[in-house]
């Protein structure tokens, strides 16, 4: 029987899971990890193999026999797949409890969440002074179930309650950043090189002629780059594996991330002043979107809604408990600019 920490790792291939990978294979204990990542095709598989050496299955998170079973495999469930899927996270909270079961021990669940079930109703009229700490248990418990994401937080936490798995759940703000390294370095990257937000305002403003608010863009959101995002998952392993009695879980276990806060008109003006310097439009200053034009872009008012919305938070438990400190506070705006520029290769190349 293997002595190696089984990790089961669902998202090896996306934006958040394939950093997060990389920095867990760099952690100074890696060959005590089996890692299995989980991929849709037998492509992915070889590439996965060929760059990082661990192991492969083919499957989906639709295939809910196969993702109880494979869960129930692992010390270590990683879930960066998708922060929505209910059946998906009904499948896994049931491999976490047969595991338990057949062990004693309980397993790890390591989940990706994401501050959009903070959201308000601003449309871009104000900045909120609500500003959640995750410390802030009382408040987090008060956020409704019908909130983004928040339906599987609560699944994930009742394995916890239960008392068949120990949880945390990561709940970053808007990711920016081009990653690098073996799933994401060449021309054909293995793994996605982007988040949605920053390629989505590219398309539309180059779209439209020139970027656009909704209300006043006043709206705040929490920023992170994706390589102090990758730490924090690194971190929380470490802590789950090594010394559990630093990091809270379970129905404590909510764990924000940002480093910086900007408001929708300063990012988006951030994106049109790259355009602008790419030759892309001529005019950077945000005007604000008409109805015709909100529907046509974004394709309904609940996407708009959620983008000019206020979603203000401070990732207070994750510095406490394991002294997570961000490296990139300072370079926001060339990064975002760099990303124009990736984003805006990947749209001429539709």
């Amino acid at each position: 029987m293997s002595s190696k920490i089984a990790i089961f790792y669902i998202g090896a291939t996306g934006y958040i899971g394939g950093t997060a990978l990389q920095a867990i294979l760099a952690h100074p204990k890696a060959d005590t990890f089996e890692i299995t990542a989980l991929v849709r095709s037998e492509a992915k598989a070889k590439a996965i193999e060929s760059a990082l050496g661990i192991k492969t299955i083919i499957g989906s998170l639709q295939d809910h026999a196969f993702l109880t079973e494979n869960v129930e495999k692992a010390d270590v469930v990683f879930q960066q797949a998708d922060a929505d899927d209910v059946e998906a996270t009904k499948a896994i909270i049931s491999g976490l409890k047969r595991r338990f079961e057949k062990t004693g021990k309980k397993p790890i669940l390591i989940h990706t969440s994401g501050t959009g079930l903070l959201i308000d109703n601003a449309r871009g009229e104000y900045a909120s002074s609500s500003i959640t700490s995750d410390l802030d248990v009382a408040s987090i418990e008060k956020i409704p179930s019908t909130a983004f994401h928040h339906e599987v937080d609560l699944l994930v936490n009742s394995a916890d309650i239960e008392g068949y798995a120990t949880t945390y759940i990561v709940v970053p703000g808007i990711i920016y950043g081009r990653p690098k390294g073996p799933l994401f370095d060449g021309a054909k990257p293995i793994a996605h090189t982007h988040t949605i937000i920053v390629p989505m305002f590219v398309e539309v403003i180059t779209r439209r002629g020139r970027p656009g608010i909704v209300g006043k863009g006043a709206n705040i959101w929490p920023y992170v780059h994706i390589d102090d995002n990758a730490d924090v998952y690194v971190r929380v392993l470490d802590a789950a594996l090594y010394d559990p009695a630093r990091i809270s879980h379970g129905r404590e276990g909510y764990f924000f991330i940002e480093s910086s806060e900007h408001s929708a008109y300063e990012a988006i003006k951030l994106i049109g002043e790259a355009l602008v310097g790419l030759g892309v439009i001529t005019d950077a200053e945000p005007d604000v979107f008409t109805a015709e034009e909100r529907t046509k872009y974004f394709g309904s008012e609940a996407i708009v809604s959620v983008f000019f919305a206020n979603a203000r938070c401070t990732a207070d438990r994750i510095r406490k408990e394991l002294g997570w400190a961000p490296k990139h506070t300072e370079d926001f705006v060339q990064r975002i600019k760099e990303d124009v520029e990736v984003a805006l290769k990947q749209l001429k190349a539709q």
